[in-house]
């Protein structure tokens, strides 16, 4: 069974995403399928993954989000929907 739409950029840390101008986190763009059996369990970890990210980088760009959005999405071997 498949949950609702996840967010690549986790709607707990929309603050930090807010920093960068019109960075929209809830684009279409940026959601994906996630099966409901493994995104419960994934979910922490993933978020502790930004977590640790923002900790470590306290100035970024658009760039540097999607790109570790990207490697996130990678990890846990999920398709993206936006080009480099």
């Amino acid at each position: 069974a498949w949950e609702a739409a996840h967010h690549v950029f986790p709607k707990k840390f929309e603050v930090f995403f807010a920093k960068v101008k019109d960075f929209n986190i809830h684009d279409p763009r940026f959601l994906t399928w996630w099966e409901k059996t493994s995104h419960g369990r994934k979910a922490w970890e993933y978020n502790k993954a930004w977590e640790r990210w923002f900790q470590v980088h306290r100035t970024y760009t658009e760039k540097d989000l999607l790109d570790f959005g990207r490697e996130l999405m990678l990890r846990y071997g999920k398709s993206i929907n936006w080009r480099p």
